[in-house]
C-alpha cells in the first residue's frame, strides 16, 4: 500500500506520454460540473432551509469542522458518527433524531458514492450497460 501513490504516478505518466495531456480534459470537465453541482445545491437548497430554520451557522459549522476533518483524513464518513452525534447533541438536537438521521445519511452516502463510481467508471462506453452499473454499485457497497 505505500507504493501506490507511486504506482498512480507511473500509471499516469504513461498514459500523459502516449496519448498526450489532453486525455485529463474531461475529467477536468467532470470535476468542475461536480463541484459547480454541489455549490449550486448547498447555495440554492441547504443554505435557505438553514435560515429559514433558524440554524446558527456559525456555531453549526465551527460544531461539524472536527468530524468533517476527520472524514477527509480517513476517508470514512462512518469513523465519525459518534463524534458527529456528540457535536449534533450539543447544538441541541435530539439523541433520536441523530441516531436515525446520521446513520441513514451515512448509508445511503455509501450508495449514492458506489453509484456514482460506477457510471463515472462506464461513462467512456458508447453504450452503458445499467446492469453492469447496477452489479458494480452492489458489489462496491458491500465491500
Amino acid at each position: 500500500m505505500p507504493f501506490a501513490p507511486v504506482a498512480v504516478f507511473g500509471a499516469m505518466a504513461n498514459t500523459v506520454a502516449d496519448l498526450d495531456v489532453g486525455v485529463f480534459l474531461p475529467l477536468l470537465k467532470l470535476i468542475c460540473a461536480m463541484y459547480a453541482a454541489v455549490a449550486f445545491l448547498i447555495l440554492s437548497v441547504l443554505v435557505p432551509i438553514a435560515l429559514y430554520a433558524r440554524l446558527p451557522i456559525g456555531r453549526f459549522l465551527r460544531a461539524v469542522a472536527e468530524p468533517v476533518a476527520i472524514a477527509f483524513a480517513t476517508a470514512s464518513s462512518e469513523a465519525t458518527l459518534p463524534l458527529a452525534m456528540e457535536k449534533m447533541s450539543t447544538l441541541g438536537v435530539e439523541e433520536e433524531t441523530t441516531s436515525f438521521v446520521l446513520v441513514t445519511g451515512s448509508g445511503f452516502t455509501i450508495q449514492v458514492c458506489s453509484l456514482l463510481r460506477g457510471v463515472f467508471t462506464h461513462s467512456g462506453d458508447v453504450r452503458i450497460d445499467l446492469r453492469i452499473i447496477g452489479f458494480d454499485t452492489l458489489k462496491a457497497s458491500l465491500g
